[in-house]
């Protein structure tokens, strides 16, 4: 049950990070304090170096659980920046269409989920019968 505690600790930072960065980028975009070329490549950097960052540190830290903990979950709430980053990126290239955008990539994007498993199961079995026969 703790586990499930800890797990569920790293997908709320995202989502409250996703929230905060968002909010942070629209306030930006709206009060004009920096350009939206240089906010989007902000926020995409924090999200992208943040995250790498924490991973690297992560054996560092040896056996120290509690610290380990927290790098993940200080890692996905830098991820979440990417709502400030190449989340709105979509809206600002048509704000019309940015529904049936979002959909037809996230389609796309989908492709690789169930054809990398297809592809790998039938190159492990391939091997694994060359491998066996012989």
């Amino acid at each position: 049950m703790q586990n499930g505690y800890l797990n569920s600790l790293v997908y709320i930072a995202v989502s409250i990070s996703m929230l905060f960065f968002g909010y942070l980028s629209d306030l930006i975009e709206k009060r004009k304090t920096l350009s939206k070329n240089f906010s989007r490549k902000l926020f995409e950097s924090i999200s992208q170096f943040g995250t790498a960052v924490c991973l690297i540190l992560v054996p560092f830290v040896g056996c120290n659980y509690v610290m380990l903990i927290i790098l993940l979950i200080l890692s996905m709430f830098l991820y979440g920046a990417l709502a400030g980053g190449d989340g709105p990126i979509v809206m600002d290239i048509a704000p019309d269409y940015s529904g049936s955008l979002y959909g037809f990539t996230s389609s796309v994007s989908s492709i690789p989920g169930f054809v990398a498993p297809v592809v790998i199961g039938l190159l492990l079995e391939y091997d694994v019968s060359v491998k066996y026969n012989h």
